[in-house]
C-alpha cells in the first residue's frame, strides 16, 4: 500500500498540535486551581502532585504510542518515495537502451543509401531497394513514437520525397548506362551527370537522416 506523503505531514501537523493543547489543558488547569486555592496548602500540593502522576502519566504514554504511529508512517512514506524513485530510475534507464537500438536501428536502415553514391552498371533493383527503404523509414516511425516525443510531430515527408526522387534518379543513371554500354564508353557526358546527380541525392538524404538522429538523440538529454 502506498501512502499519501501529504496525509502522513497532515497527520503529523495534526497530531503535534493536539498533544500540545492537551498538555497545556493537563498542566495549565491544575496549576490555576491551585493558585486559586492559594499556595500554602500542602494537601493542595499533595493532592496537585498525585494529580499531575495519574493525569501525565497516561497522556505521556497515549503520546508516545501515537508518535510511534505518525514515525511508522513517515518510514512507509519514505520506503515508498524511495522506491518510487527506483522503478523511475529502472524505467529511465530501459527507455534510454530502447531509445538507443532505434538510433541504431535508423541508422542502420539508411546504410545502404550510401552504396548508390557508388552505383554500378550492374545494380539493377535500385527501385525495390529504395521502396523497401521508405516502408522500412515509415514502420520505424510509426513504431517509435512511444520513445520519442519529438517523432509525433516529425514529417516524414521530406524524406520520402527525396528516396522517391532518388529513384527515378537512378532510373535515368541506368538509362544513361545503357547507352553507354551500346558505345562501350561508360563515362559519357550524361553517365558522370546521372551520377552526380545520384551522389547529390544520397549526401542529401544522409544530411536528413544525420539531422532526424541529432533531433532524437535530444529527447533523452
Amino acid at each position: 500500500m502506498t501512502i499519501d506523503k501529504e496525509a502522513v505531514k497532515q497527520l503529523t501537523r495534526t497530531v503535534f498540535i493536539t498533544l500540545m493543547i492537551c498538555g497545556c489543558f493537563a498542566i495549565l488547569t491544575p496549576i490555576f486551581y491551585v493558585i486559586s486555592k492559594g499556595w500554602n496548602d500542602y494537601q493542595m500540593w499533595g493532592a496537585f502532585g498525585d494529580y499531575l502522576g495519574g493525569t501525565l502519566n497516561p497522556v505521556l504514554a497515549a503520546a508516545n504510542l501515537i508518535v510511534l504511529v505518525v514515525i511508522s508512517y513517515q518510514l512507509k512514506a519514505m520506503d515508498d518515495e524511495r522506491s518510487d524513485r527506483e522503478s523511475e530510475i529502472q524505467r529511465r534507464t530501459a527507455m534510454y537502451g530502447l531509445q538507443q537500438q532505434a538510433i541504431k536501428d535508423l541508422t542502420s536502415i539508411f546504410e545502404g543509401v550510401r552504396l548508390f553514391a557508388g552505383i554500378t552498371f550492374e545494380m539493377h533493383d535500385s527501385t525495390g531497394t529504395i521502396r523497401g527503404l521508405i516502408m522500412q523509414f515509415q514502420i520505424f516511425l510509426q513504431s517509435n513514437t512511444h520513445l520519442f516525443e519529438s517523432l509525433k510531430t516529425y514529417s516524414q515527408d521530406t524524406m520520402v520525397n527525396e528516396l522517391r526522387a532518388l529513384i527515378d534518379d537512378m532510373a535515368v543513371l541506368q538509362d544513361e548506362y545503357s547507352l553507354a554500354e551500346a558505345y562501350g564508353n561508360f563515362e559519357t557526358r550524361g553517365v558522370k551527370q546521372a551520377r552526380k546527380t545520384v551522389v547529390s541525392r544520397v549526401a542529401t538524404i544522409v544530411n536528413i537522416r544525420t539531422d532526424l538522429v541529432k533531433m532524437l538523440a535530444e529527447d533523452f538529454k
